[in-house]
Order: C-alpha cells, then structure tokens, then sequence
C-alpha cells in the first residue's frame, strides 16, 4: 500500500449484531445516510486524520461549533411514522 493511503473501515460499525445496516444510521428510505451516520464516520475518520496530520485543536476552531450542529439535526431528525414508511418504504426481510 502506498504511504498517501490508508483505509478506514466505517462499515463494520455500521452493522447490527446479525451483519445487517443499522436501521438507525440511514433515514427513512433505508439510502441515505442519516445525521447519526454522518456523526459515527465522523468519530472514526477525525482522529486517524488528527493523527495524520498532526493537527492541533487550535487549527480546528469550528470542531465545537460542528458537533453542537450534528447533536441538535440529530434531535431534529424527523422519523416517520409507521403507517407513513410503510406506504413509502416496504420492510425488507
């Protein structure tokens, strides 16, 4: 491998215990990445590129301004109800 790279496995967080996608990391239509996902790559990717690139906290002023923003879309997120995803969304065995 060369030394530019280096791989990071956010995948296997995202698993549940039977090796299928956590229902909770994805909205509504079971694509997209939800404000949760963002917030576990983020916890996984910041401090191998921290470590990378020997950035310091002063370099990073707005690192607290971004977790407050990612907690408050995560209270924020809007879950459909049962009936409405089940109309938009058939469960998926």
């Amino acid at each position: 491998m060369r030394p530019q790279v280096q791989f990071v496995d956010v995948s296997s967080q995202m698993l549940d215990s039977r090796g299928r996608p956590r229902r909770d990391l994805f909205k509504w239509d079971g694509l997209h990445p939800s404000t949760r996902c963002y917030a576990l790559w983020t916890s996984i990717i910041r401090p191998i590129l921290m470590e990378r690139f020997a950035a310091k906290e002063s370099r990073a002023p707005n690192d607290a301004n971004c977790s407050a923003e990612i907690e408050l879309e995560a209270k924020q997120e809007r879950l459909p109800t049962e009936s409405s995803s089940a109309k938009l969304s058939p469960e998926v065995s």
